[in-house]
């Protein structure tokens, strides 16, 4: 018995100092029953798990609400807070001395968002070489994690300049980035979008909400164009960047499946408004449902559907606040009294709109008026009158403006004109307002009544259209041709057409001209921002038409300040600040 214990005891020492000589082995973890990063990226299902990510995190940054994603749009040239009512409590952008700083959160919002798709599409391109996928698997995975990457990089160099260009997967602390140049930010961008070109399928060949070959080469377009604006370091010139743009922008035009719609289309096409009202009307914006040859790109949103939660609420911000608009009259007592003049949210004024943002008075009154035939600027896209519907006003039934009822002090936020792009057409049945029979309730008026909590969108979003690859094109031919190019003036002719529009004359194109267009197409889907900046004309376009905003922008702020918190916390080298910001 007593050999035994001492064969069993020193039995038990070999087995331990066998395993003290390889601690590496004994401490390495094999799961086997949860996900680790090992082995969460190994099948083709695993990886396109890791893509819906991307393409979810990219629908939720783009459908945030106002604080988060409207910077992208208000203080610009485009648009302003709504919410001030006088120069001295200026708001948000409208004051850009005191929110453009490097501590603000939406700098440090953006410059995160961006990254994180940076992060995840590194994750994904450093493991599809030891998975078990094929090869053409391998390809479309790639295709898609570069395409959101080259994205990613675009943006960052729009807003803040030269970043830190990360293309490997980060798997310890690192506290030692440095800023790379401009150029060589949308140079990895070009990289990446040129290899995503390479490996994506043409867009008749994927999923509405889906990257295309055809959406990269449009990203292309944009890319080429902001280098040719840069001072190279790198020996290539301006002219043979804006050449490749064209080309780019050629590739799309011309694929057979691409096409601006030019005639009433869609499940609406008998109802009263025209083909811009058709491009936005609910269904009709993915190709698959409608035939809407133009879309490059939708979000998609799909009531109450698993995995399309985050919904928009471009409508609730952006138009104003009318159910808040009080008209007044002096009865038979000589008592000045005040009632709503709209009683209730409807669905043909987009539901329930609070007016934290509105355009600025040369969007709404130069802009979109520069030629009285445009349908852009039609009642079935922008309305700017309405019928007064309170039964209680001496004034029922009269329009709010043309029968001079708005005062010039609600004109700020609780009435502009309203965008008929940003709301459905119909809302989920839960949404609306009915009587004690079951039917839907009405105004006096006769618009559909619905709920105060009907303050989103239940429609797919356009990210890219098109037109818009139209306008680069002539973004690159003004560049590369100067002003008073005709081949710019026939690409921007093609988007004016559409919209009954005369032809705009060569001799009236510049860069302004074709930001005016943008505005005119584009206004609420491009993302305006960054347009201005990557153009280096934020502050003076700002400057010129925006009356509040424009009263404390700088130059400097062509650019965004680099996030304090990034800075900060780099301890091991310096990422330098953008000019101006301390």
């Amino acid at each position: 018995m007593k050999n035994i214990f001492k064969y069993l005891i020193i039995s038990t020492l070999v087995m331990m100092f066998s395993v003290s000589c390889n601690n590496d082995d004994w401490l390495k973890e094999d799961a086997r029953d949860f996900y680790t990063a090992d082995n969460s990226y190994t099948t083709y299902n695993d990886f396109c798990e890791a893509v819906n990510y991307l393409y979810s995190y990219f629908r939720s940054f783009h459908q945030k609400g106002a604080d988060n994603l409207y910077p992208l749009y208000y203080g610009t040239d485009f648009a302003m807070t709504a919410l001030d009512q006088d120069a001295g409590n200026l708001h948000k952008l409208n004051d850009y001395a005191n929110t453009m700083v490097p501590t603000w959160y939406c700098t440090y919002y953006f410059w995160t968002s961006f990254y994180k798709l940076i992060t995840c599409s590194n994750t994904i391109l450093s493991r599809t070489g030891s998975s078990e996928m094929s090869d053409d698997e391998i390809d479309k995975i790639r295709g898609q994690a570069y395409w959101f990457r080259g994205y990613a990089y675009d943006r960052l160099a729009n807003l803040y300049g030269g970043v830190p260009i990360i293309i490997d997967e980060i798997t310890t602390v690192k506290k030692d980035y440095i800023r790379c140049s401009r150029e060589e930010t949308y140079i990895q961008a070009k990289n990446d979008l040129i290899a995503a070109s390479n490996l994506l399928d043409n867009i008749d060949e994927v999923a509405d909400g889906k990257v295309s070959k055809q959406l990269a080469q449009h990203m292309l377009t944009e890319v080429y164009n902001n280098l040719g604006k840069c001072e190279s370091d790198l020996g290539s010139s301006g002219n043979d960047y804006y050449t490749k743009a064209i080309a780019e922008a050629d590739s799309v035009i011309n694929y057979p499946s691409m096409g601006l719609m030019t005639q009433r289309f869609g499940a609406y096409k008998d109802h009263d408004g025209d083909v811009y009202s058709d491009l936005f009307r609910d269904g009709n914006v993915n190709r698959s449902t409608s035939g809407n040859t133009e879309t490059l790109l939708a979000l998609q949103f799909d009531y109450q559907a698993y995995g399309s939660s985050t919904s928009c609420h471009y409508n609730q911000f952006c138009n104003c606040h009318y159910t808040n608009l009080n008209v007044s009259y002096i009865n038979n007592k000589g008592e000045t009294i005040s009632v709503s003049a709209f009683t209730n949210p409807t669905t043909q004024k987009g539901g329930r709109s609070i007016g934290w943002m509105r355009g600025t008075p040369y969007f709404y009154n130069k802009v979109l008026t520069n030629d009285t035939n445009d349908i852009r600027n039609s009642k079935y896209n922008i309305i700017r009158d309405a019928k007064i519907d309170n039964t209680e006003f001496p004034g029922y039934g009269k329009w709010l403006v043309a029968d001079g009822y708005l005062n010039d002090s609600d004109t700020m936020r609780y009435w502009y004109p309203i965008m008929t792009k940003l709301f459905s057409t119909t809302v989920p049945d839960e949404y609306y307002s009915y009587d004690n029979t079951g039917n839907i309730k009405t105004t006096s008026q006769g618009e559909d009544i619905v709920i105060k909590t009907c303050n989103q969108t239940f429609k797919d979003m356009y990210v890219f259209r098109l037109a818009e690859t139209y306008l680069l094109k002539a973004e690159a031919y003004i560049q590369m041709e100067g002003n008073g190019s005709q081949n710019a003036a026939d690409a921007i002719n093609v988007v004016r057409e559409r919209s009954n529009c005369s032809d705009v004359l060569a001799e009236d194109v510049d860069i302004d001209y074709l930001l005016d267009e943008r505005m005119r197409e584009l206004y609420m889907e491009e993302l305006r921002m960054p347009l201005l900046c990557r153009l280096g004309m934020q502050y003076s376009r700002t400057k010129k038409y925006n009356p509040w905003s424009g009263l404390s922008i700088e130059e400097y702020h062509n650019l965004w300040p680099i996030p304090y918190q990034e800075i900060e916390r780099n301890t091991e080298a310096i990422i330098e600040q953008n000019p101006g910001y301390n």
